[in-house]
């Protein structure tokens, strides 16, 4: 409703100056000077200035509905409805597809699952056909679970299954809603695609993936089976190395058992350096946008340097060269240069950003959290008929705060819809400003003037007297119901 007039000692309080509001929200232990969404600053963009960015906003709605996704009946009846732990599989691959041999010499699934206990999300690889014949293979997964890089899918635990209808060794990794591989990001169809990936890209490709394998090389172990299909990329081109630990315990009865020590670090050291070669095929690959470009190497460098700087090519020569010194990520460093520079640079400044929005939302939770009580307090129908709850004392302050911050009108009887109004109004009742308001009952009969600080105190004492009166409320919520 529109405010009568009010008396100049009163509108000077109302608008009284920053400097106070510091001054007063800093005394008493508060920071409303703080609270992002200056009035002006609201009015002019509220929901650039108070909530998230559309863009954010829309990859996080997607990855949500990425994670709340549920297999269709008929996938969801071909699964079991539960495997050790895990509940409600879907599909992560498309299962009308045909299933792959081609690396681990086995058929594998790969789904998204539900803990039993904790509620998250987990991915679980599963390579069908596979029996477990010696319970030394789970020393690498132990190995593996140690680990953690921000470019490491994490393994969580490695456990076997007849659930499937067929032995089956079941690995479970942390869940990334909204990861595609880099097959699918690269190669829509599957096969060559006609657009070359921007060379910013891959050197960003290259810098992660080598920062993992130093940790990983670093803990005496090897990926193995680096390819794009078994790498992922969600956000801002964050890449990940997916299956870890899916060779090792695949291949231990080949390169570990009946082997010695000594044999046994050489081949680790072996499966290093392939790790080498198999980075330079997968940008290689990338970058000459075809699977075929690994049959003529020369050909295919060549091709690339055509699109690329020197500098990328020969970092590729580098990693495909054969033989020669045992190669490490340090080796690297000096080929990407001050790339390594720019690519903690882009990271920062995302990290800033996404700090911005989440700070965004942090208040918009404690808002949230104000409202949420405002609205248990307002008119509650089992106390309808008890006037000492609803019309007097606290409750009634707070009863015309409520009209006061959503309910008001213009001159012309239009609702006033004014969320920059909203925000600064909870703000300053949630660190209790000493600023005061004007509060007209409906009928315009009461004119009241408090503070902020009042309503607070208001809030405080009458939610706590809601919550904890159980018996008097269920005794109230008896007689409505009558």
């Amino acid at each position: 409703l529109q405010e009568p007039p009010v008396d100049r000692e009163l509108l000077a309080s109302v608008t009284q100056n920053a400097a106070h509001l510091r001054a007063a929200a800093m005394d008493s232990g508060t920071y409303w000077h703080q609270y992002p969404g200056a009035p002006s600053e609201a009015t002019s963009e509220p929901y650039a200035v108070h909530f998230m960015g559309e863009a954010l906003r829309q990859q996080l709605l997607a990855n949500h509905a990425a994670a709340m996704e549920e297999a269709d009946a008929e996938d969801a009846a071909a699964l079991p409805a539960q495997v050790d732990k895990y509940h409600s599989l879907v599909p992560l691959e498309d299962p009308s597809a045909p299933k792959s041999r081609r690396i681990f010499g086995y058929t594998t699934g790969v789904y998204k699952a539900t803990h039993l206990g904790s509620g998250s999300q987990f991915c679980l690889r599963c390579v069908e056909g596979f029996r477990l014949t010696s319970t030394r293979a789970t020393a690498a997964v132990d190995a593996w679970k140690e680990l953690y890089h921000p470019n490491l899918v994490c393994v969580r635990e490695m456990f076997t299954t007849k659930e499937f209808g067929v032995p089956t060794l079941v690995f479970s990794y942390d869940y990334h809603p909204g990861a595609v591989t880099l097959t699918q990001r690269h190669f829509a169809n599957g096969y060559d695609t006609p657009e070359f990936a921007l060379e910013s890209d891959l050197w960003s490709y290259l810098i992660q993936l080598a920062s993992c394998l130093r940790v990983v090389h670093g803990a005496g172990l090897a990926a193995r089976v680096l390819s794009p299909a078994k790498v992922i990329v969600s956000g801002r081109n964050r890449v990940r190395f997916n299956c870890a630990a899916v060779a090792d315990v695949v291949n231990f009865d080949q390169e570990v058992e009946g082997t010695s020590p000594a044999q046994q670090k050489q081949q680790v050291v072996q499966c290093q350096q392939e790790d080498f070669a198999a980075l330079g095929s997968l940008l290689l690959v990338i970058a000459c946008r075809s699977f075929g470009a690994l049959q003529s190497i020369n050909e295919s460098l060549a091709q690339a340097e055509m699109h690329y700087s020197s500098d990328f090519v020969e970092t590729l020569r580098s990693l495909l060269r054969p033989g020669g010194p045992p190669k490490t990520v340090a080796d690297l460093m000096p080929r990407i240069g001050a790339r390594f520079f720019s690519e903690i640079e882009l990271n920062h400044t995302y990290h800033s950003a996404l700090e911005t929005e989440l700070g965004k939302e942090l208040e918009n939770g404690r808002l949230f959290r104000l409202v949420s009580k405002l609205g248990f307090i307002n008119e509650r129908p089992e106390f309808e008929y008890d006037v000492s709850w609803s019309e007097t004392g606290d409750r009634y302050l707070l009863k015309l705060f409520r009209d006061y911050v959503f309910h008001q009108v213009d001159g012309d009887g239009r609702p006033v819809v004014d969320l920059a109004h909203v925000v600064s109004c909870l703000n300053k009742l949630d660190c209790g400003s000493p600023e005061r308001i004007c509060l007209v009952s409906r009928d315009e009969q009461s004119v009241l003037v408090v503070s902020y600080a009042d309503l607070k105190n208001c809030i405080a004492n009458t939610f706590n007297e809601l919550a904890f009166s159980d018996t008097a409320a269920a005794a109230n919520f008896a007689r409505w119901c009558s």
